[in-house]
């Protein structure tokens, strides 16, 4: 059986990248999100971050390694560095789940 993917928008500094995640994924993404930035800083996402830096594949990689349980489900990037350039693409954007890093 195929498995549901949900388009999530990850908002960075000065871009923004596209993620597909399994939609057991992205029912709870804040989640993995905070406990992203635990993996990766040893704090919680309201703390300090020190610095460490890391990118969408880094975390894309994190929920393929630690968080899905079933090997043949993968989350990806779809898009990098995503520029909207159509209505159609600012519309789509409005109605996906949103992280900021």
């Amino acid at each position: 059986m195929k498995t549901k993917m949900t388009k999530i928008l990850v908002q960075w500094t000065h871009t923004v990248d596209i993620i597909c995640v399994p939609e057991c994924i992205a029912d709870d993404i804040n989640k993995y999100q905070d406990e992203f930035l635990t993996y990766v800083n040893g704090v919680s996402f309201d703390e300090k971050l020190d610095g460490t830096v890391f990118g969408i594949t880094n975390f894309v990689d994190y929920i393929n390694q630690y968080v899905l349980e079933e090997k043949n489900q993968k989350a990806y990037v779809q898009c990098e560095d995503f520029v909207p350039n159509s209505i159609r693409q600012k519309k789509e954007m409005k109605g996906m789940k949103k992280i900021y890093f």
